[in-house]
């Protein structure tokens, strides 16, 4: 942590937007994670032996010690048996079941960015997709209501650049809440955010409040990586700032506060807000799936260790975040590129987290935090997931792998089923989600499961993938861009009888000069 974060000044909060944007190219200068705009997603770093090399990739803490550690998590998977076949249709163990896939379809498309940052979130009655380039509002039945631009979602008319768009479903107000970042022509950043006005959108522009947080302290920072979730009063905003060389320079939380659970006709006024500085790299709040006062910030080490932190948040007229817990987790270590089917690897990131959940487990009859990471496994990159005692313990946790795939681009997700504080019900098995390639294998989407104390399902397929090839893919000495992260929310209307949940999920598919997306329900 920097010892300048404590002079990140409070933001300017606007409420104008605009009745129309669309995504367009990223600057030369844009740095950190963010979505490619047909621009490389690798900067100019040099190795160990002071070769300059085009293989370090934007949006990490130290771009020479990242570079380090994949060529070692690189050269560590080469060494390993060749020849695999997959195994992904071993037979089950004598205690679990499959996930079972209910329904997928495709969701949506773009071909001139990368790479899709996939999200999604259910609701009551609508279940909503942002990717870089887009914003899907669908039924429950996931048949499409209204498709956008992600800039529908903006606030600004001159603009350069819209990226990182996240969406959460709020079970205290009954809305969904959404971050993305923006660049401004002038080279400034700031994050877009608002709120749907009641729990059924049809249209991203005029059926949201929008609003923009904006770093005064350093307008030139960019705040890649937003990671929104929050507490019954607060949404909070996880983010990390780079400098225009795509430096980082310091991580932190931005919070606002919530509107009431009554549907809107109009958009109240600016809201409370600010910033809560000191935070370590890419710091995660909770998505809350049973409404609660209190929330987590929760993170990991990006380079690999044995342990999370959590910081607990309480909610006063302001968010207020307490001192780091440390929470002891089985080793994890930085992941290696993935292989498929031809001369391009698939960027696999590092070990930081993507996704937070906060549910109660009625097995345990306590909230739990649920969240995953990418570490070294199986044939090179694997899927740690963990459920945790926001007190400071793991409660468990495992890994998705398999010794022949590479498993990477992963979200864990209870199955909890939250829609009031009279029904609901479950809460006590998971589904994780993830990419999987290898050699001979094409990128796809697989999942697995876990009920209870039963063991944890092999992987199966949800959606078979094909060869990916885009305009990130410079040379076969620099990986394509991947993820960089996806979806899984559970489902507020699952029905309450039986012994499992719903999980709504979305996932990269990738394909020659464009990806697609893939749209999913799940239970364990």
């Amino acid at each position: 942590m920097l010892a300048f974060l404590c002079c990140l000044a409070l933001v300017a909060f606007g409420a104008g937007r605009p009745t129309h944007a669309r995504t367009q190219a990223a600057t030369p200068d844009a740095g950190g994670g963010s979505a490619v705009n047909l621009q490389s997603s690798f900067a100019d770093a040099a190795t160990p032996g002071g070769v300059s090399v085009r293989s370090v990739r934007e949006g990490v803490a130290d771009k020479s010690r990242y570079y380090q550690l994949k060529q070692a998590a690189n050269a560590r998977a080469a060494a390993q048996p060749s020849g695999r076949v997959s195994s992904r249709v071993a037979s089950q163990a004598s205690d679990t079941i499959a996930p079972t896939i209910s329904t997928h379809t495709g969701g949506l498309v773009e071909t001139n960015s990368s790479p899709s940052d996939s999200n999604s979130a259910i609701g009551t009655s609508r279940y909503i997709e942002t990717v870089n380039g887009g914003v899907g509002i669908y039924d429950t039945g996931l048949h499409m209501i209204k498709q956008s631009d992600v800039g529908a979602l903006g606030a600004a008319e001159t603009f350069s650049f819209f990226g990182d768009p996240e969406i959460i479903w709020d079970p205290a107000t009954k809305k969904f809440y959404y971050v993305m970042m923006e660049q401004l022509v002038d080279s400034t950043w700031r994050l877009d955010i608002g709120y749907s006005k009641s729990a059924s959108p049809n249209n991203a522009d005029t059926d949201f409040c929008h609003y923009t947080l904006v770093n005064t302290a350093d307008k030139k920072l960019e705040p890649d990586f937003p990671k929104i979730g929050g507490t019954i009063k607060h949404a909070l905003i996880g983010v990390n700032f780079y400098d225009t060389r795509n430096n980082y320079k310091n991580s932190a939380v931005g919070w606002f506060t919530k509107p009431s659970s009554s549907t809107l006709k109009n958009c109240p006024g600016t809201p409370g807000h600010g910033w809560i500085n000191g935070m370590p790299f890419t710091p995660v709040p909770s998505r809350s799936i049973d409404p609660s006062a209190t929330g987590y910030v929760v993170a990991s080490t990006w380079s690999g260790g044995n342990s999370l932190t959590v910081r607990t948040v309480t909610s006063g007229s302001k968010p207020k975040i307490g001192s780091a817990r440390s929470v002891t987790v089985p080793a994890y270590d930085i992941p290696a590129q993935a292989e498929q089917p031809n001369d391009f690897a698939l960027d696999t990131l590092d070990s930081r987290l993507t996704q937070v959940q906060l549910a109660f487990d009625p097995r345990l009859g306590r909230l739990e935090i649920w969240t995953s990471l990418a570490t070294f496994a199986g044939a090179g990159s694997g899927v740690a997931w963990y459920e945790i005692n926001p007190a400071g313990s793991l409660d468990q946790s495992g890994v998705a792998s398999d010794p022949d795939l590479y498993v990477y681009n992963g979200t864990v997700s209870s199955d909890r089923a939250y829609k009031s504080a009279t029904k609901n019900a479950f809460g006590s098995n998971m589904v994780l989600q993830a990419t999987a390639s290898s050699a001979d294998e094409n990128p796809s989407i697989v999942a697995m499961s876990k009920r209870g104390t039963s063991s944890a399902s092999d992987l199966v397929t949800v959606k078979q993938g094909q060869q990916h090839l885009d305009f990130t893919c410079e040379s076969t000495d620099v990986p394509c861009r991947w993820g960089d992260y996806s979806g899984l929310s559970p489902s507020p209307i699952a029905p309450l009888t039986g012994s499992r949940g719903v999980v709504y999920g979305v996932n990269m598919l990738g394909g020659d000069d464009e990806w697609t997306t893939e749209n999913f329900v799940v239970s364990p």
